[in-house]
């Protein structure tokens, strides 16, 4: 079985040997994109774990504010619409927000830690008149 493994892994490495010369010519900008991985990588986590409660907060308090306007046109005053906006702001701020956190994890992969990839910038849908 080492012998094998042994053989599959220096015909591996010579056939790889082979491949390198052909991306010689861009070898400077291969190799600070290869170089940047760790860090995306590392970005796109934490814009995971940190943005997509920051989106959910941000997204409940938005649709909280719509829900109470809404109430508050109907009404005339906004002092019952706390019992109808408050769990219908936070459940679809919390369905909102974990949907588009993650996706601004992903969409900025290309530009870890930055304000887009946490949640910070524009968030959810955007209306177009």
């Amino acid at each position: 079985m080492r012998k094998f493994s042994l053989a599959l892994l220096i015909t591996s490495s010579l056939c790889t040997a082979t491949i390198l010369p052909s991306a010689a010519e861009d070898s400077d900008t291969v190799g600070k994109k290869l170089a940047a991985i760790p860090l995306r990588t590392a970005g796109c986590f934490w814009a995971l774990m940190v943005g997509t409660p920051i989106a959910i907060t941000r997204l409940s308090a938005k649709r909280y504010h719509e829900h109470m306007d809404d109430v508050a046109d109907l009404e005339g005053s906004s002092s019952g619409g706390v019992v109808y906006a408050l769990p219908m702001g936070f459940g679809e701020g919390l369905a909102s927000g974990l949907y588009y956190g993650p996706k601004n994890a992903f969409a900025n992969f290309d530009k870890p830690f930055s304000k887009e990839s946490v949640s910070l910038g524009t968030i959810g849908p955007v209306n177009n008149p």
